[in-house]
């Protein structure tokens, strides 16, 4: 394996490509940069090539363009390059650029594709994505930064793509001062998301291959992103301070980080422990009132949450996820909701009273004593076995649910117990995003928390305004529509059936009007999963388990209708 080439010499050839270019008109130069861009790219195992350049003798110097490849793992494109060398470090063979600026600056990182080898057993358990060299990795390139870069910077737009992903960032500046490292930019985007900002600032202090301190400050900032909310986020306020220590075997978020949004503020902590295979985070949210978490999110699309008038605190909310990095299955969830003393002041004339029945309901509601055991046991099994355990939120759901969501490397779960499916329904939309997923949680907990609705109410409602297929809501209307019954009449399959289209309704009538094959392994997979949990939680028999119908006929008269019209 070649060493790098030291310092010295990399000046030396980048000093000789600076001289040269300066006479284009003599072969004898032209040769010599050529020479010089060829040596510096064998020894930095690149290609390198630059294009015209003025040095002046105070240092400064400009440069129209300049491209560097590494095989087919990375390319660099500088155009626009203005810059000025500090000629006394350079005779003590240090390089520092005192300053630096560029028009555009464009990195990608090509993502390497190694064919999978043949004959392998697959891993069956999930691992942790983050490893020791994606921590040492980071420290290793802050350091070389604070070492190399320029004492100021100013880039009017960087583009850094690393595989199908592409970041970029508008009038990016950064100072070195006393080795610490201040970015400051106007507009940030990475997938999915873009910042804007007159004031974004990101400060990086007291670094070392070990340690670091990370400050960061947004204000008056909007923030766009289908992923976080549909409509634009104002972040007054968005600010993280961190102190991080990384040693050879653990990484470490000491417990006096905070974060702050808007309203809001946090507290943080963290461990990777390698030599364990262990990691642990915690986040905090510090009490709040109902008024000021209301500031926090402007937003949230049931305006008449706003009309509440609460006097007391929420109550302070401490997180703790612990997991095996070697497989992500063994992990823990805490969720810890602490005593406050809320007291409704007001409530506007037309807050829904979720003691009575919903308006709007069908004429086919069904009180919860009228529907069979069977179906509420069934549903209960698939929607939310802890549902009469917990308060609008289920900590071994949500653990499940970030473990999900890590190893698909996207936001697929969100945990909603059955309250929280209700709130949805009855009160939001059904948009992806985790605006609607935090006032969702909100409502949940006022429901259950506060209002003391009933268990067995929260559940009847849930029943009877569910969507089941196109204009199809309630267990009442779906055990006609599917299987031209009364709910009560059902069979176990048909029970189970119903369950399995809860979470997919519309996904559900597409593929069962196609006939998909999919469909139907994945129904009959979740028929035998679901009737072996019942059978284990001690509601149905061996020989109902047993004697589970995977012939499963769906012959509802309006469904029929659906068919023949598509036919």
């Amino acid at each position: 394996m070649n060493s790098l080439p030291s310092t010295f010499f990399i000046i030396r050839q980048l000093v000789i490509i600076l001289l040269t270019n300066g006479y284009p008109g003599s072969k004898w130069l032209s040769n010599k940069q050529k020479n010089a861009c060829e040596k510096l790219g064998k020894a930095l195992n690149i290609f390198f090539t630059v294009g015209k350049i003025r040095f002046h003798l105070d240092g400064s110097f400009t440069m129209k363009e300049l491209h560097i490849r590494k095989k087919h793992k990375l390319s660099f494109t500088a155009t626009g390059i203005h810059g000025k060398i500090n000629l006394r470090t350079l005779l003590r063979k240090e390089l520092l650029l005192s300053s630096l600026s560029a028009a555009t600056i464009q990195l990608n990182i090509l993502s390497a594709r190694h064919p999978a080898p043949e004959n392998t057993v697959p891993v069956k358990q999930p691992a942790f994505p983050l490893q020791p060299i994606h921590y040492k990795g980071v420290f290793r390139l802050l350091s070389r930064l604070k070492k190399h870069i320029p004492l100021h910077t100013d880039i009017a737009a960087v583009t850094m793509t690393i595989g199908r992903h592409t970041f970029s960032i508008k009038k990016l500046a950064i100072e070195k001062r006393e080795g610490n490292l201040h970015f400051s930019a106007n507009e940030t985007q990475s997938p999915g998301m873009l910042l804007l900002s007159s004031n974004s600032l990101l400060n990086i202090t007291n670094i070392t291959d070990s340690a670091l301190s990370l400050s960061l400050l947004v204000e008056q900032g909007t923030i766009s992103s289908h992923v976080l909310s549909s409509k634009e986020i104002r972040a007054e306020h968005l600010s993280l301070h961190m102190d991080c220590h990384l040693s050879g075997d653990a990484f470490t978020l000491a417990e006096t980080a905070t974060a702050r949004y808007n309203q809001l503020r946090f507290s943080l902590y963290g461990t990777h422990d390698f030599s364990h295979n262990h990691f642990k985070a915690g986040i905090r949210l510090e009490e709040i009132s109902i008024a000021d978490f209301l500031r926090a999110f402007p937003d949230f699309s049931y305006r008449k949450i706003y009309g509440l008038s609460f006097t007391g605190t929420v109550a302070s909310v401490n997180a703790v996820f612990t997991c095996n990095t070697n497989n992500l299955w063994e992990h823990t969830f805490e969720l810890e909701l602490q005593n406050n003393e809320l007291q409704l002041a007001e409530c506007p004339a037309n807050w829904h009273n979720l003691n009575e029945k919903p308006v709007n309901t069908s004429h086919h509601y069904l009180d919860i004593g009228q529907i069979q055991p069977l179906l509420l046991a069934t549903i209960l099994s698939s929607e939310d076995t802890m549902f009469f355990k917990h308060r609008g939120l289920d900590p071994m759901a949500i653990g499940y649910s970030i473990v999900q969501n890590i190893i698909n490397r996207e936001f697929r779960r969100g945990a909603s117990t059955i309250t929280m499916q209700l709130v949805r329904n009855l009160f939001l939309n059904h948009e992806k995003t985790l605006y609607r997923k935090i006032e969702e949680i909100f409502i949940a907990l006022l429901l259950e928390h506060f209002f003391h609705i009933p268990k067995m109410k929260i559940l009847e409602h849930y029943l009877n305004i569910i969507e089941m297929g196109p204009n199809v809501y309630s267990l009442a209307n779906a055990s006609w529509f599917y299987f031209s019954k009364p709910a009560n009449d059902l069979t176990l399959t048909e029970c189970l059936v119903l369950s399995y289209i809860i979470p997919r309704p519309k996904f559900f009538l597409d593929a069962f009007l196609q006939e998909s094959e999919q469909l139907k392994r994945n129904l009959r997979t979740h028929i035998k999963r679901f009737g072996r949990l019942l059978f284990l939680q001690g509601i149905i028999t061996q020989e109902q388990q047993d004697g589970l119908n995977m012939r499963i006929t769906i012959q509802g008269k309006t469904l029929s209708l659906l068919q023949t019209a598509g036919a």
